[in-house]
């Protein structure tokens, strides 16, 4: 599974990074500016990413104990107790993102207008689902925990390979470099509600 996501990760990489360097070289921002700013917001989201896999990695082993031993009211506690940290995480970073996006990108150097000026747009679009980006690797790590595998397997590899890695090719194509920027919200919209609805089928399952 690591192998197949790094794998995934890769060619979005590849695919996003040519997207916007040819796209953005059709627009007044160039191709540069595009892959500079997305480099920015990969490295601030990273910090949000850090926090949400570690409150996944340390909820593993109490689904596991407690689904073990029978204590399904304890996993679906602790399930929705992380869900809300994850959403309060992803709230707060939506909030920076869209109020200090200029201030942000500064942190790395001084940029002239038209930067600054994508820098917003980039942040305020491609990051306007951040809130929800939390909800899919707990939930892929909610089933690991409670053992069921496939399931897990399934939505650690659904934002990235089923999502955000068609869009990614499709929406630029018939939006340009406005389809880069709504390729990310679309595919954090869909991966969180799917795996909402299969924790819930699951939590009905075994009561």
């Amino acid at each position: 599974c690591g192998f197949i996501n790094g794998t995934i990760m890769m060619l979005i990489g590849i695919v996003m990074n040519n997207a916007l360097t040819y796209y953005g070289s059709l627009s007044v921002y160039g191709g540069d500016i595009p892959l500079a700013v997305a480099g920015i917001a990969g490295k601030l989201n990273g910090l949000l990413s850090a926090f949400i896999v570690g409150l996944t990695q340390g909820c593993q082993p109490i689904f596991g104990y407690n689904m073990g031993a029978g204590n399904y009211h304890r996993v679906k506690e602790t399930y929705d107790k992380a869900l809300t940290a994850t959403l309060a995480m992803g709230f707060a970073a939506f909030v920076i993102f869209q109020i200090f996006p200029r201030e942000l990108v500064l942190i790395f150097g001084a940029q002239d207008g038209l930067y600054l000026d994508f820098a917003e747009r980039y942040f305020r679009i491609h990051m306007l689902t951040v809130g929800l980006s939390g909800v899919q690797p707990l939930s892929a790590g909610y089933f690991n925990g409670t053992g069921a595998v496939r399931q897990g397997i399934f939505l650690s590899l659904s934002r990235q390979c089923f999502f955000l890695l068609p869009m990614l090719i499709l929406l630029p194509a018939a939006f340009g470099l406005d389809g880069v920027l709504y390729a990310g919200p679309m595919a954090d919209i869909l991966a969180c509600a799917m795996s909402l609805a299969i924790v819930r089928e699951r939590r009905v399952t075994y009561g």
